[in-house]
């Protein structure tokens, strides 16, 4: 009798095993399920949003001399979203996206975009946006963008790529474009930095701070070029994304102004 009472109860025990065990597995094919459909969303978003705005140079039998072309309709993104203020592109690359920053808010460290797309839609892919501590004109000594780090290799995620001295060297130039302006910027260093608030840390309102900034990028590890003079004078670009398993760093890719461009209208 007691034999068959334990091992009634050891059968009790592994059904409940086995029923939790199922739980857990539907509760991960969920979580993945919908990581995939949000993955696919932004996207499916972003590629129409690309397919919408980005024109192609059309030709032009005499040049406009000293004027950039910009491939961005900011008109018709303007209208979907105030909030989108410029478009980064990094050629032969997966970042080629709308830049936003929310404009709805005092707060100079805002965080809106970090889980919103460009329709302002919750996902954890978030959007590539910067604070409101940047002036949206990349006046500023340091301009600092935000992406996630996405396995899927979307977002911010390519910026690791950079860990390689031969991908920096042949994806060198960044094209930031506003409705006026087209933004170049030449990539001298790629490190893992500290997950710092960098532009409370170092302020940047003179050479100074950006002299500090400098000499901390090249104390880090990674790639800093040596072919690619850079001073204290110089405004920079800093694209920040996060480093799997280590949430006390961010992964930075630092580029130099080189040139500004008023767009042909």
């Amino acid at each position: 009798m007691a034999e068959k009472k334990n091992r009634d109860k050891r059968n009790i025990v592994r059904i409940v095993v086995t029923v939790l065990l199922l739980i857990v597995c539907l509760v991960c094919v969920a979580i993945l399920a919908q990581n995939w459909w949000e993955g696919y969303k932004a996207d499916q978003q972003n590629e129409q949003l690309k397919d919408e705005v980005v024109k192609e140079e059309p030709e032009q039998e005499e040049p406009q001399e000293d004027l950039a072309y910009n491939p961005i309709d900011f008109a018709t993104l303007q209208s979907e979203n105030s909030d989108i203020y410029a478009w980064i592109q990094i050629p032969d690359t997966q970042i080629d996206y709308p830049v936003l920053q929310n404009q709805d808010t005092t707060d100079y460290y805002d965080e809106y975009y970090l889980k919103r797309l460009p329709d302002r839609t919750s996902s954890v892919y978030g959007s590539i946006f910067s604070q409101r501590i940047n002036a949206l004109d990349f006046s500023d000594r340091n301009t600092v963008l935000y992406g996630h780090n996405m396995k899927n290799g979307s977002m911010f995620a390519g910026l690791h790529k950079y860990e390689d001295r031969e991908y920096m060297n042949s994806h060198e130039w960044i094209y930031i474009y506003t409705p006026e302006y087209v933004y170049t910027y030449q990539v001298f260093g790629a490190v893992a930095f500290s997950a710092e608030h960098v532009m409370s840390k170092y302020g940047f309102t003179s050479d100074e701070d950006t002299q500090a900034y400098l000499d901390d990028l090249r104390s880090c590890t990674g790639i800093i070029r040596e072919d690619v003079k850079v001073t204290k004078e110089d405004h920079l670009l800093t694209l920040s994304t996060c480093i799997a398993q280590q949430a006390n760093k961010r992964y930075l890719v630092v580029a130099k102004l080189q040139n500004v461009q008023k767009c042909a209208l």
